[in-house]
């Protein structure tokens, strides 16, 4: 008797065992039980958003972050001495407010709040 009269029967039987238990696993085809899942989770995640309000297109309208002022502050690039710039940070943070109010204190405007 040869290898492969030897092996071939017990492959065949390997084989045949290892399809049946494909077949009981995957009674449909991979896809379509893929999709069924992804279609099952958006349903669960619309009606546990069913107890939520709709948003309103005033809400949609609305933007997210800080309001809008009248007069916002602007950015600028200034040089300054290391050892000044040193001593306003010594502070810790806030140190650029600060610096914008001694400032306007200098200039004798009005404290913005």
């Amino acid at each position: 008797m040869d290898l492969a009269s030897q092996t071939g029967g017990f492959l065949s039987r390997v084989f045949s065992v290892v399809l049946m238990r494909l077949a009981s696993v995957a009674e449909k085809p991979i896809m379509t039980r893929k999709v069924e899942s992804e279609e099952a989770k958006i349903l669960a995640m619309i009606a546990s958003a069913r107890d939520k309000p709709e948003s309103t297109a005033e809400d949609l309208a609305r933007k997210a972050g800080r309001p809008k002022t009248a007069d916002p502050k602007r950015p600028v690039s200034l040089r300054l001495d290391a050892d000044l710039l040193a001593a306003m940070k010594q502070d810790g943070e806030g140190w650029q407010t600060r610096l914008n109010d001694k400032l306007r204190k200098i200039y004798r405007l009005k404290t913005k709040k």
